[in-house]
């Protein structure tokens, strides 16, 4: 325990990802991140090379799973000072019509049906600290998802002091724990949850749009305007590079524009050799990112061109252990959010693609750059992923695969999907039911036990049998 935590406090950690049963991670500098290997078999010299002499098609395809492996997020950092930065490019050689799509490294869930989220890290610590809090954001009640179970554990047991669940705001619960770390020199936590997801096939999603002023917007979505301390719309070169991709207040067209960009500036950083010490969207524009920084960058270029944008803090449904992954919705008025996958510049993208645990908000977003105590790097929205509550002295890591801490697996797609919403909208009114009585301590084991037989479910029809049985307890008939 002692040899890892010399490990991470001088850097030596990382976001992970597996190619097979291969794992896949980086080495960090303190003070700012510099990838020095990706182990995908080949050094990263030997990819690079590689890479030279591939074609197009193969080009696209190494340098995405690259930039996807590069999940950062779990590592310790520091506040940057303002720094000059050169001037971004902004226009890399097109994409040419018959150029390959960029996709997901991995096969994702393939149709409507039942997720398995499960997380688990250690806590790690030199000395005690006595007890301890920390706060882990769950699966969430949102849009075409909606949580069937939740379970917690902590060993040893005797470690566990409180478990409360918290409201941050309409979007996001997290999970508040309390441990006392002197029970043991480390302490293992792990929680899984089973999530519906229905398919949304944007269908309907018009072909143009346009921009719609400030006041034509609902009232909860103007937040989603702002610049933030990660999300730095006000910046003078967010303005340039947004004021580049504006297409005529025609709002889908300025947001195909956008897409592109924070792939387009990750590629050309990887190929220059640039490192970042922040993941906030001022330094994706000049010097590219992770994940993070995709997320950022896409929603600041979005708002300044006047549309609300907002990131999810997501767990993508491909089965392999990673890091919190980040992607963007956006606003389009007379119709709703749209899903933008920003690490890879695609839209619209399908919500069975991943669980969303955090809907980023502008204060999370400005309370970013803060570093004392924080288990993440600079520029990661406060709340997305688990966040320690009780200041110095111990740190969380990932042990589903090295430095990982999560991975969502498809359980079940359903064939026949008749009875689909009338299985989701009841199991939107168990999990509301059930999430309250939580939070006041006072939820039935009876429906937990429906909940867990209707996350075992085959059928569509046998989920609405057990939601029925949980609804009735709960008195929601």
């Amino acid at each position: 325990m002692a040899e890892q935590a010399d490990a991470l406090r001088s850097g030596r950690s990382g976001p992970c990802g597996r190619v097979g049963s291969t794992p896949t991670f980086g080495t960090i500098d303190p003070g700012h991140v510099t990838w020095v290997d990706v182990h995908l078999g080949p050094s990263t010299l030997d990819l690079v090379y590689a890479g030279w002499l591939m074609d197009r098609t193969s080009q696209i395809r190494l340098f995405t799973l690259v930039l996807i492996l590069s999940l950062l997020v779990g590592c310790q950092g520091e506040t940057i000072a303002p720094q000059e930065y050169p001037s971004p490019t902004l226009e890399p050689p097109p994409v040419a019509d018959n150029e390959p799509e960029r996709n997901w490294p991995w096969p994702l869930m393939e149709g409507p049906g039942i997720a398995r989220v499960d997380s688990r890290f250690d806590l790690n610590y030199n000395e005690p600290i006595g007890s301890g809090s920390f706060a882990i954001p769950v699966p969430l009640a949102f849009e075409d998802q909606v949580p069937l179970t939740f379970g917690l554990s902590v060993t040893p047991t005797a470690a566990l002091e409180g478990v409360q669940w918290v409201q941050r705001n309409p979007h996001n619960w997290v999970v508040e724990v309390t441990v006392n770390t002197a029970e043991a020199e480390s302490i293992e936590v792990a929680w899984h949850s089973y999530v519906l997801i229905r398919e949304h096939d944007y269908g309907d999603l018009p072909a143009e749009a346009p921009v719609a002023g400030v006041e034509q917007l609902p009232v909860e979505v103007r937040p989603w305007l702002q610049s933030t301390g990660c999300v730095q719309v006000d910046d003078q070169d967010i303005q340039s590079a947004a004021a580049e991709v504006y297409q005529d207040e025609n709002l889908m067209a300025t947001a195909r524009s956008v897409a592109p960009i924070p792939y387009q500036i990750a590629e050309q950083a990887f190929e220059e050799g640039l490192t970042y010490s922040s993941l906030d969207a001022v330094e994706a524009l000049h010097r590219g990112g992770s994940c993070t920084s995709a997320a950022n960058l896409a929603a600041a270029l979005l708002r300044a061109n006047g549309i609300p944008a907002r990131a999810l803090a997501v767990y993508p449904t491909d089965g392999h252990p990673l890091q919190t992954h980040y992607l963007v919705e956006f606003y389009v008025q007379g119709y709703g959010w749209v899903w933008m996958e920003s690490t890879l510049g695609r839209f619209p993208w399908a919500p069975t693609n991943a669980v969303v645990v955090a809907v980023v908000y502008p204060e999370d977003e400005d309370r970013a750059l803060e570093s004392s105590g924080r288990w993440a790097m600079p520029g990661v929205p406060w709340g997305s992923l688990t966040e320690n509550l009780s200041g110095e002295g111990w740190f969380a890591v990932g042990t589903l695969a090295q430095y990982c801490d999560h991975v969502a697996n498809e359980i079940q797609v359903f064939a026949d999907t008749a009875r689909l919403d009338e299985a989701f909208e009841l199991a939107s009114q168990v999990w509301e039911a059930d999430v309250r009585l939580r939070a006041e301590g006072t939820a039935s084991p009876e429906v937990h036990a429906f909940q867990r037989a209707a996350a075992q479910s085959e059928t569509v029809e046998h989920l609405v049998e057990q939601l029925q049985n949980a609804a009735g307890i709960y008195g929601l008939d």
